[in-house]
């Protein structure tokens, strides 16, 4: 499960609205009338105040090559609603951290 925020105004995505049962996979999100306890993350994982716009993301530690892929999704009926699928790694670097530098992210001053 992924625990990250990107992108901006949103509280990320967290491990609590991910659920497995009868063998499928939930993915739940939660937008900006939620007024519920479960709080979002930052960019770094760390918990904030936030608790709208959060979603469900799982990730796989394998690197795969290309090919193809079977997906069978329900998608959300409610307007507005985001859903994403990468298949392909991903990686992102904010200032102050060695990623960011390792990346190519920093301008050049020179």
């Amino acid at each position: 499960m992924a625990e990250k925020q990107w992108g901006g105004d949103n509280g990320g995505v967290i491990h609590e609205n991910v659920s497995v049962s009868n063998g499928q996979l939930h993915l739940t999100g939660h937008g900006d009338r939620y007024a519920g306890r479960v709080n979002g993350v930052d960019h770094d994982g760390a918990r904030v105040a936030r608790v709208t716009r959060t979603g469900g993301a799982i990730a796989t530690r394998n690197c795969d090559a290309s090919g193809r892929y079977e997906v069978r999704l329900r998608l959300p009926t409610q307007t507005g609603a985001c859903w994403a699928i990468w298949p392909f790694h991903y990686e992102e670097g904010y200032e102050g951290d060695p990623l960011y530098d390792e990346l190519g992210m920093a301008m050049n001053d020179g």
